[in-house]
């Protein structure tokens, strides 16, 4: 999701990436020997966890046959449906769901009715509290602004090479019905691994931007991340940064370059999130780019911004001040690690040590929420060993900004507290006017958040609540902009 990998200790549990993980998996049920007795608990449950800053829907899908059991996972919110769950134990009414790949177990009782399953979810030591209803009907939300055929464009599902020769990228090209050249772009998504069309909480952002982006006259081509639908990979995705992202970028503005349609004078880039840095990292050594939109791009260093941004979205979801100075002290000596310490094993054990001295201060109620000694300090040391993540935390986006010779537009929304506009667009703004860009056009959108929807609190609890996927004036600065550098017909 574009949700920036708040990953490290943040209020967001490490839950949600681990049940996202296996939204790719292969669709596919596990039987357990469980009795025909279970019928009272054959359906679709549906319940939301509340994790910090998330609530993250769940549906269980149990479908009794003969003396077996069929179990599978859904989770609306990431687009991951099918997950395949190991084994379902009943007793009485009572029944127990477990995951191995995500190391979960759901245990609950059904009530009298037979149409309400309360119980705990389990995971990574910790425990939440787990309520499911029977499902009455489809899950899904309502997403007015999702495109759907027919469409006044043509629409090309394509496969190319990536430049190493060593998988392909799947794609969607959508084509208006233009004569002549067309001007054409390439979407790039933000952190995690995402679909082309970036779905996250049932929308799909970047289907609404190519589909106003076409209407407007454009080529659009939207590209399914490593290891995503029809996107291989080289390998070794535990090993990808940042930097190798941008050369997914290279290989998808290669392929645009080789389609007659396009106009080579008029290819850009627009970026969302981590997607907007991997942008500039791209235009700053391509001087073809004719054009660069940064949406909720950040503008200085990640643990910079990851400071600020834990600090923000803490706030916003109540903690108090102490929390919060505890919370930013405890970052600051862990990114101090991964910035000074080269030597990751070493690196790794420092930080256990920093983080087992700190679960001994923590109260009882704040252990619980914490869980197990050593599940807290595994799911907050590891990160020190994750490659985008020491990647992402030093990288500085001045480094790049100065080489950008292209018009860019910089666009975040004035509550978002993943990419605060305070921060990172005035950053955004020194480092490309110092640099080799004469056309630079930065602004704050009143009332949207990180997607560019409108939102109240910012939260990323409000995503999946909002019904807009895009605010309608930020699919408009972005196509008045293109159109008035005639980058736009």
């Amino acid at each position: 999701m574009s949700v920036l990998r708040l990953a490290y200790l943040l209020c967001i549990s490490s839950l949600a990436m681990s049940i996202a993980s296996n939204g790719n998996a292969q669709q596919k049920t596990t039987e357990s020997d469980v009795r025909t007795e279970v019928s009272p608990f054959s359906g679709s449950w549906t319940g939301a966890l509340d994790v910090g800053a998330i609530r993250l829907r769940l549906v269980f899908n149990l479908i009794v046959s003969d003396e077996t059991i069929l179990a599978t996972l859904d989770s609306p919110d990431q687009g991951a449906k099918g997950i395949p769950l190991d084994s379902v134990a009943v007793d009485g009414r009572t029944i127990r769901i477990a995951s191995t790949k995500m190391k979960a177990v759901f245990a609950g009782s059904l009530n009298d009715a037979n149409n309400k399953i309360e119980g705990t979810w389990s995971q990574g030591g910790r425990e939440f509290l787990l309520v499911l209803d029977r499902a009455a009907g489809p899950s899904e939300r309502l997403r007015p602004q999702t495109p759907h055929p027919p469409f006044p464009y043509q629409v090309e599902e394509v496969l190319y090479p990536h430049q190493t020769g060593k998988f392909h990228l799947a794609a969607t090209l959508t084509i208006p019905h233009n004569k002549g050249l067309s001007p054409a772009v390439i979407l790039v998504s933000g952190s995690g691994a995402q679909d082309r069309d970036e779905t996250i909480f049932e929308h799909r952002p970047f289907a609404v931007w190519a589909d106003h982006l076409t209407k407007c006259g454009m080529i659009v081509l939207r590209v399914d991340d490593r290891g995503v639908g029809g996107t291989g990979t080289d390998g070794s995705p535990d090993d990808d940064t940042t930097s190798d992202f941008a050369t997914d970028v290279r290989s998808g503005l290669a392929y645009l370059r080789s389609r007659n349609e396009v106009d080579p004078k008029r290819i850009g880039i627009i970026g969302h999130s981590e997607g907007a840095l991997i942008g500039t990292m791209v235009a700053a050594e391509d001087p073809g780019i004719a054009f660069l939109v940064l949406l909720a791009g950040p503008g200085v260093p990640g643990h910079q911004l990851l400071a600020l941004q834990s600090e923000k979205i803490a706030r916003a979801s109540g903690a108090s001040d102490e929390a919060i100075a505890n919370l930013g002290a405890l970052q600051a000596k862990i990114f101090s690690i991964i910035r000074d310490q080269p030597d990751v094993e070493a690196g790794k054990r420092e930080a256990r040590n920093i983080l087992l001295s700190e679960y001994t201060k923590l109260t009882d109620d704040e252990r619980k929420l914490a869980g197990s000694a050593e599940a807290f300090v595994e799911q907050h040391s590891t990160v020190v060993g994750i490659p985008w993540f020491r990647y992402f935390l030093t990288f500085d986006p001045q480094t790049v900004f100065a080489q950008v010779k292209c018009p860019v537009l910089a666009l975040t929304g004035e509550k978002d507290l993943q990419v605060p506009p305070e921060q990172n667009l005035p950053a955004i703004e020194e480092g490309l006017l110092q640099g080799r860009s004469h056309d630079v056009t930065v602004k704050e959108l009143p009332s949207l958040n990180h997607l560019l929807q409108t939102a109240t609190s910012g939260l990323v609890t409000e995503y999946g609540e909002i019904e807009e996927t895009i605010a309608p004036v930020a699919l408009k600065e972005v196509s008045d902009w293109l159109t008035s550098r005639k980058l736009a017909p």
